[in-house]
């Protein structure tokens, strides 16, 4: 249930603390009609699936920011509105889902069937190309997104690290690419940062994992020309976006004090 204004008018400034990051940024602004909240809750009715949200405005967030430190503003009317860590992070999330999200490059296409579907969209990420994306974007210190379930289901992730290990060699297959003089089969953990529940402070962030099987398709100077997936387990997408100029009043949030 959305606030009057004069509810709001009548809350102290720990009663502020406590309330939900659009609440706040309504409150921020000076808007007692609470516009921002009321379309939050109807982009978001009762009846959505709940597996569904903002997970690609949250790794965008994560990608270009470091982690938010809590903030404290004065509106207008004089009340006093207290962002914890998670509070930014919420609406930075938002903003880059519903608003300001940069030009975006792809690796493969999303794919919208269930487990144990062969359509082209389900297994089109090459493995050779997801390697050299991992390597190379890491390398120049870059971050980008996964898509971590490679059927219908979307969880994105920001990825920031891998182990790759080589573990065994064979000559090049049937169906590999032309010009490929050999295989070799490779294991990568992949490390991403791990979503966190709400906490006043920047959290600790502690990576999660996924392991894949894959081998890679090389010439005779051992340039990676292709690749091919070892069993199901592999990303159904990868992507990156660039940085925006984060507009009013969502650049307060990431403004040195």
């Amino acid at each position: 249930k959305i606030l009057t204004e004069k509810q709001a008018r009548a809350l102290t400034e720990d009663q502020i603390a406590k309330l939900s990051p659009s609440e706040k940024f309504d409150l921020m602004q000076d808007d007692y009609e609470f516009s921002f909240t009321s379309k939050i809750k109807r982009q978001n009715p009762s009846n959505r699936p709940d597996w569904e949200g903002v997970c690609h405005g949250w790794a965008q967030a994560s990608i270009h920011h470091e982690q938010f430190s809590p903030k404290t503003f004065k509106n207008k009317s004089g009340k006093v509105i207290r962002f914890a860590s998670s509070d930014i992070a919420a609406l930075m999330s938002n903003f880059y889902a519903r608003i300001g999200g940069g030009r975006v490059s792809f690796l493969g296409r999303r794919c919208r069937e269930n487990a144990g579907n062969t359509r082209i969209s389900c297994a089109d990420m090459n493995a050779g190309a997801f390697h050299i994306v991992l390597t190379n974007r890491l390398r120049e210190k870059k971050s980008f997104i996964m898509d971590l379930d490679p059927y219908r289901h979307v969880w994105n992730f920001p990825v920031v690290g891998h182990e790759t290990r080589v573990l065994d060699e064979r000559a090049p297959h049937q169906r590999s690419a032309r010009g490929t003089f050999k295989e070799i089969l490779v294991s990568t953990k992949l490390y991403y940062a791990q979503e966190t529940g709400p906490e006043w402070n920047p959290p600790l962030r502690v990576p999660g994992f996924k392991d894949y099987w894959y081998w890679l398709e090389l010439d005779q100077s051992e340039k990676i020309i292709g690749g091919s997936w070892s069993d199901a387990n592999h990303p159904d997408f990868a992507w990156a976006s660039e940085a925006v100029k984060i507009p009013s009043p969502y650049s307060a949030f990431i403004t040195q004090p």
